[in-house]
């Protein structure tokens, strides 16, 4: 087995580069925490986790901070990666095998560019993979002011040609000459095959649309969804709400209050926690969500999902957002085949203020 290293930043990463791993015979070697907004408390229960020789936890923002952060903005982020990123650089400069979690993500793209291994493996980040440039083959898309940081500062925003693609997403093999597909087959080994089905009992995957960089919705517009969805759809259902990363203690308490839902904060991959739970839940419902499409490729029938469409207030009026979320929704919609189920936007904005 040949030794690998890999840089990831979420849980949904670390998962995927452990498929990659188990699919294609590497040996795990060391595991870089670049830049993740959970402490080692969130990664240390996963699988596999104890099997890395070495992990290196970097935060790449604590350089610059209060007034100094804010003054120079994208300009001290910049930095910050490219200072602190330099002895992890050095240490697997031209490594035999290198897997990176997110494309999309200036640090992990640039110390992809540096180390340059042997052999790259890219995986997705879910479901924003399997939209736009979820690939190595073109340069980063940002902000000019952003791209004339990077540009000053020499840190790497252009194509990485000749890596492969490690995805559960079918539609990117067409960006890759050298595709893996993603079955999960390390993780299908987890499930139990004696888990039941609890009747009326559903799943809710939260999704902060309203707490991301560039919001597609106020807080007071996502309540509204749902208990739109509640209303038309949940109604027969008593349900779990499950948060996503992002999603904090006061949203979950007003979402509780708003729908009356159970609510629970993230502690772990839903993957997992529906492959060790005592039950499965007779539905998931989620919304632009990445475990749609490894729940389904995990669970096949066994849990049926309900997608539910975006809004189209929800957009906005940037071109390049709607055109991102359309390529997103292309695919998940192909999930959608019995029992699974796509709930399309005008049945759920029936209504909404």
């Amino acid at each position: 087995m040949t030794p690998c290293h890999a840089i990831v930043s979420t849980p949904l990463q670390y998962l995927n580069v452990i498929e990659a791993t188990h699919a294609l015979n590497l040996e795990i070697d060391t595991l870089i925490l670049a830049d993740s907004v959970l402490d080692i408390s969130y990664y240390e229960p996963l699988p596999l986790f104890k099997r890395w020789q070495s992990y290196e936890l970097r935060t790449y923002q604590g350089e610059h901070k209060g007034k100094t952060r804010i003054r120079l903005g994208a300009l001290a982020r910049y930095y910050s990666h490219r200072k602190q990123s330099r002895p992890t650089i050095k240490r697997l400069r031209n490594c035999n095998v290198l897997l990176i979690g997110n494309i999309r993500k200036l640090l992990h793209r640039h110390m992809a560019a540096s180390i340059r291994a042997k052999r790259l493996i890219i995986c997705d980040d879910g479901a924003a993979s399997a939209g736009l440039n979820g690939h190595g083959n073109v340069s980063l898309n940002q902000p000019p002011i952003h791209r004339y940081c990077c540009n000053v500062l020499g840190l790497h925003t252009g194509p990485i040609p000749g890596a492969e693609l490690f995805s559960a997403y079918e539609a990117q093999q067409e960006s890759s000459e050298n595709f893996h597909l993603n079955r999960y087959e390390f993780l299908k080994k987890i499930i139990s095959d004696t888990l039941n089905t609890e009747t009326g009992k559903a799943w809710f995957l939260g999704q902060p649309v309203y707490d991301i960089p560039r919001p597609l919705a106020p807080f007071h517009k996502y309540l509204s969804y749902l208990k739109n969805i509640q209303a038309n759809s949940l109604s027969q259902y008593n349900i779990a709400y499950y948060a996503h990363p992002r999603e904090t203690s006061k949203t979950l308490a007003a979402i509780k209050e708003a729908t009356g839902w159970e609510t629970f904060p993230y502690d772990g991959p839903i993957e997992l926690k529906l492959a060790t739970a005592s039950s499965l839940p007779e539905r998931v419902f989620a919304m632009c969500s990445s475990a749609i499409q490894t729940i389904v490729t995990m669970f096949g029938n066994r849990i049926p999902v309900t997608i539910l469409d975006i809004p189209k207030v929800f957009y906005g009026t940037d071109p390049s957002r709607a055109l991102h979320i359309a390529s997103i929704y292309r695919q998940l919609r192909s999930l959608a085949k019995p029992p699974h189920h796509f709930v399309d936007a005008q049945d759920i904005e029936q209504n909404m203020p």
